[in-house]
């Protein structure tokens, strides 16, 4: 993938409902970066981006920013 090409999807997707500015990322106790859900994608994009694996998450399965964030966090209590 070319620079502005990764430039323009980092952008769509940190400004997307799964970057820090979501509601429920407002809401969120911890960011994700902080989750043993979360996993880094590789490359240049690895310090802003990576995947959520929680299964019980509404971001399961979806490339979201280190600063989002939702309530199925690992540390999270009920």
């Amino acid at each position: 993938m070319s620079i502005e090409g990764r430039d323009q999807a980092s952008k769509r997707w940190y400004e997307s409902d799964r970057g820090p500015q979501s509601p429920i990322a407002q809401a969120a106790p911890k960011p994700c970066s902080s989750c043993a859900f979360f996993l880094p994608i590789a490359g240049s994009l690895r310090a802003s981006f990576g995947v959520c694996a929680n299964a019980i998450s509404p971001e399961d399965a979806r490339v979201v920013s280190v600063d989002h964030g939702c309530g199925a966090h690992s540390e999270a209590t009920l």
